[in-house]
């Protein structure tokens, strides 16, 4: 009989996570358990320190080439989509915006709306605020 560890690491193995697609996987698989991490045996909860482990890892490895943080909820953008090998195209399927309206969110032309800033946050897995203009303007 197949225990729930099992289960989840046939879902995603416990293994350095390499690609922003592994990182979204185990974003999706942490979530989904901490929705329901106080109905959680002993075996999901090791699963889940450990794929926060293996995810806080990549993340710092990752995010370390930033020499100075962005300062702007745009420069927060760029760096974003700039660490992630990402343009305006990808930015658009995001979106679900056409390119050029993408290309001038980008420019800072066209600020993000509310909407598009829960989508990028939940996709990056950063706080809002630091894509949301209207948040940094109260700071």
């Amino acid at each position: 009989m197949t225990n729930k560890y099992d289960l989840l690491t046939q879902r995603f193995p416990l293994k350095t996570i390499e690609t922003v697609a592994d990182l979204d996987r185990a974003l999706e698989i942490s979530a989904e358990l901490m929705d329901n991490e106080d109905n959680l045996d002993a075996d999901e909860k090791r699963y889940l320190e450990a794929i926060l482990a293996l995810i806080q890892l990549y993340e710092d490895s990752t995010y370390t080439d930033i020499e100075d943080p962005p300062s702007t909820p745009l420069e927060m953008l760029r760096s974003l989509l700039e660490v992630n090998n990402m343009a305006a195209g990808d930015l658009a399927n995001i979106l679900m915006i056409d390119k050029q309206t993408a290309g001038d969110i980008i420019e800072g032309a066209r600020p993000l709306s509310a909407d598009q800033v829960s989508i990028l946050s939940a996709r990056f897995n950063v706080a809002s605020a630091l894509l949301n203009s209207h948040e940094a303007d109260k700071a």
